[in-house]
């Protein structure tokens, strides 16, 4: 459901390979347009994980590659 300011509520998680959720970089209602997240990946392997950002415009997912 969409905000009063142009805002939608936002979910950005990471997930590992095997589908388990590793971190939750974002959650609630998120103002309209580019933001930028951290992502304190510190305990975590080198390798590729996938980042997932679920709003109410739909769901899109990416591939980022950790390297420690």
């Amino acid at each position: 459901q969409g905000g009063d300011e142009g805002g939608d509520y936002n979910t950005v998680a990471v997930y590992d390979l095997m589908g388990r959720e590793v971190a939750l970089l974002a959650e609630g209602m998120q103002p309209a347009g580019t933001q930028t997240l951290r992502w304190a990946a510190a305990g975590l392997a080198s390798g590729v994980y996938l980042v997932r950002v679920q709003s109410a415009g739909g769901v899109a997912t990416r591939t980022v590659t950790l390297s420690q």
